[in-house]
């Protein structure tokens, strides 16, 4: 790098010029005028190394596989997370293109050779260490002593999370002669966390290197050991001050790094983990529970407490609320080996509106060995956080082990919905049983275990499933009963040959601790659950679902009590009134007269045009929602939790002509469990207001499209009349016209994301489908899709 009114010309290797370019540094203070810098005398490594600027170098291995990730891997920015400034890649900091970042923890050897005391600037590299970890929460160390050269520098190996510096005339970028002061560049690569990365690095300084150039050439080079790049020169400044990464300096200012060279050094070990910060601690399942999380790249928090007696460095942070039975009973957590980037690891629990006050630490605890461990009684007055952190500068992967009492909730969810059945060969299931069976025959009937299974109890009393049909032989039905009772004549998913589709069933479990599926065609079956009930006081299910409604012509075409059938599609824009009490007529819907939610499937048959159906309580405006969406000549269902108007109906408007089945399947008599809302509310609606895009607090809207491989977070708690301490959502999800065939999976926020689907979708479908979701970190739901589309969500009520 020149010193400021030089004028040094660089001149560089003919390589490819993706960003992998590397600095410079030319004091012409102490040069006899500018000359091009010549490459590696006779007998130096010219073979092992690629030169990427007059005074940058990668190892020639590494070039070769990074020009291979060039078109893979493009180009990111850092945008700023209020502490550091928003830098783009190119504006001071070009970490080689983007294309592979950092390893993160770094000891900085001093190496001995007989051109100079290379401990004479222990204190400049302790230095440069200090700024990189005091502002990017990495580990960059000085170790003690001076380490042996390489017998041969012509081939040798530095290990991983090693930076050599040496000082040394002879280099891969020249001979540090004529002004040139120092040499660095990165030495290794490998692929950790699923990123290929930097691993190792050296600096060679120039034996002329004088006090007053030390500061800054060391901090330069060692930059370039790390994978920064030269800063910019069409950029003067970044947020207004010349950075240390420049391609000139004059020696005295900088001397240490800038903003934007702070920003690179964060953006190569970055990305952090999801839940680096308290604020984005991740939701603890209020059950038993295994999760993993990864110290790798994670930073400390300003203001941290010390865990199990030592200095936090890189934790990570789980929220745990108790539940009201959960009181007086003891929590236990634990760390484990899982054979994944094992690491020593530190367990510490806070609680308080922040994690203030110490509730219990653990490093190394007796007859684990290095894994943590830790208990403590449960005050449900307070929120209880947990970091994970690791015993010195130790980082890594670790399954987290969440020991809770049993919830004796009257819904209780599950972490995250957990696949129990898949027909197909190939497929997965939560425990590896049903699964590759086959499709099931037309006629036929599958009897699933469920009980027992998922963390699910044995004496559980209903589930919440989704269910899915995969590639169906022909146009028929599938209808969802516990097992040991007679199969009801009523459905609660209809399907065309060919079809993906899912619907959402809340269940009783049968005989054998089973569900039962009857299909009336050939069909590959996917069932998730996400959330179950442990006795009948709050979800009374039916022996069976019940026709309440037919509107179609025939004498198959009946409801339970013969009441309410047979009169003809429903017209366009109008809204049938259901009538849900005195459905008893010697059959055994009486008890629906204490309800007030009740469980319904809805079907929409043969539409005359693509429209939607909104369902709420009879004596209320009809709100901004759907329930269920079609298109001309569909034949659809979705699940819906409805609340029952005083006067016992509930009401089904339609906006296009076409006939609607409605099967009961349960109810709740109150609402101290399930609480609805007084009409469902719109939370979010990516459409534009002119596309008749809007929400019920304006927020959330007019978000355009939603990217295929991407989650959107949505808030719900503390919106719309849901309360902030909601635990678990009833919503009704909606794809617009997706762009490609797919699925939607919906879960709750600081959770991985689970090996289940909430929505099927084929290219340009409308479709809805009912989910229970439990609310994750911050009152957040997670919404992956796996193609780009519009997305509608409804909520209809929630439990506490």
């Amino acid at each position: 790098m020149p010193a400021d009114g030089s004028t040094a010309t660089i001149i560089q290797m003919a390589v490819p010029r993706w960003p992998i370019c590397a600095l410079a540094i030319v004091a012409t203070f102490a040069s006899t005028g500018p000359g091009s810098a010549p490459l590696a005398s006779a007998g130096e490594p010219t073979d092992e190394w690629v030169q990427t600027s007059p005074d940058s170098v990668m190892d020639a291995e590494s070039f070769e596989e990074l020009a291979a990730l060039a078109d893979e891997q493009p180009v990111e920015q850092s945008t700023g997370d209020g502490f550091f400034a928003s830098v783009t890649l190119g504006d001071g900091f070009n970490a080689f293109a983007g294309a592979l970042r950092h390893y993160g923890d770094y000891n900085i050897h001093l190496v001995s050779w007989n051109e100079g005391n290379i401990e004479i600037y222990r204190d400049e590299l302790q230095q440069v260490a200090n700024e990189i970890n005091a502002h990017n929460g990495l580990s960059i160390k000085v170790a003690a002593g001076t380490f042996a050269p390489p017998a041969n520098w012509n081939s040798f190996n530095i290990p991983v999370g090693e930076i050599w510096v040496v000082i040394k005339t002879a280099t891969p970028c020249g001979n540090l002669t004529d002004g040139r002061l120092g040499c660095g560049g990165v030495r290794g690569s490998a692929v950790i966390e699923g990123l290929n990365r930097w691993t190792s690095g050296i600096v060679w300084l120039s034996p002329t290197l004088s006090t007053q150039c030390d500061q800054p050439v060391i901090g330069h080079e060692i930059g370039h050991a790390l994978g920064l790049d030269h800063y910019n020169s069409n950029y003067p400044a970044v947020v207004g001050v010349k950075q240390l990464m420049a391609e000139s300096t004059n020696c005295a200012t900088p001397s240490s790094f800038q903003s934007g060279d702070l920003n690179g050094v964060r953006w190569g070990a970055e990305p952090t983990p999801s839940n680096d910060s308290i604020a984005a601690a991740a939701a603890v399942c209020p059950g038993d529970s295994t999760v993993s999380a990864s110290t790798w790249f994670a930073t400390m928090e300003v203001g941290e407490l010390a865990h199990a007696g030592a200095g936090p460095r890189r934790s990570v942070w789980f929220r745990y609320v108790p539940r009201p039975e959960q009181h007086g009973f003891t929590a236990t957590i634990s760390t484990r080996n899982d054979g994944i980037d094992d690491f020593n690891t530190v367990l510490a629990v806070y609680s308080g509106a922040t994690p203030l006050i110490p509730v219990a630490s653990n490093d190394d605890f007796a007859g684990l060995g290095t894994p943590s461990q830790l208990s403590f009684p449960i005050d449900v007055a307070q929120i209880y956080w947990v970091a994970v952190d690791g015993s010195g500068f130790a980082r890594g992967e670790t399954d987290v082990v969440f020991d809770l009492p049993t919830l004796a909730d009257d819904l209780v969810p599950l972490c995250a919905p957990a696949r129990v059945l898949d027909t197909r060969v190939g497929g997965s299931t939560i425990d590896g049983a049903h699964v590759g069976a086959g499709q099931i025959a037309a006629g036929g009937t599958y009897a699933l275990p469920i009980a027992g299974r998922a963390r699910i109890p044995a004496n559980a009393a209903s589930v919440v499933l989704n269910v899915t049909v995969v590639s169906a032989s022909a146009y028929g039905f599938m209808t969802v009963f516990p097992c040991g009772e007679p199969r009801p004549t009523a459905s609660n998913l209809n399907f065309f040959a060919g079809d993906v589709i899912g619907n959402a069933v809340f269940a009783r479990i049968g005989t054998a601790q089973s569900v039962c599926f009857f299909s009336s065609r050939a069909t590959h079956l996917v069932v998730d659950v996400s959330a179950y009930f442990p006795g009948g006081d709050a979800l009374l299910s039916l022996n069976a679902p019940a026709r309440l409604l037919e509107t179609r012509v025939g004498a198959v075409y009946q409801t339970i009590d013969h009441e309410e059938e047979g009169f003809g599609p429903v017209a366009a824009g109008a809204t049938y009134e259901l009538d849900i009490y005195g459905r008893d007529n010697d059959t055994d819907l009486g008890f629906l007269d204490d309800a007030v939610t009740v469980v319904l499937n809805v079907t929409a048959i043969r539409p005359a045009a693509a429209g939607f159906v909104t369902v709420f309580p009879c004596g209320e405006d009809r709100p901004n929602a759907s329930n269920l969406n079609f298109v001309a000549d569909d034949v659809i269902p979705n699940a819906v939790l409805a609340r029952v108007s005083a006067a016992g109906k509930v009401c089904l408007f339609s906006s296009k002509s076409t006939h609607l089945i409605v099967d009961v399947s349960g109810y709740f008599p109150n609402t101290d469990a399930f609480v609805p809302l007084l009409v469902p509310e719109r939370m979010l609606d990516t459409r534009s207001p002119a596309a008749s895009g809007a929400t019920v607090d304006g927020r959330h809207v007019d978000v355009g499209r939603i990217a295929g491989g991407t989650t959107y977070t949505l808030p719900i708690a503390g919106r719309a009349g849901v309360p902030a301490n909601a635990a678990t959502l009833v919503v009704n999800v909606t794809a617009l016209q997706p762009s490609a065939a797919g699925f939607v999976t919906v879960f709750a926020c600081g959770q991985d994301k689970p090996n289940a689907s909430s929505l099927n979708f084929f290219a340009g479908d409308v479709i809805p489908n009912l989910v229970v979701v439990r609310v994750g970190a911050g009152g957040n739901v997670c919404i992956y899709t796996t193609a780009e589309l519009g997305l509608i969500v409804d909520v209809s009520g929630y439990f506490l």
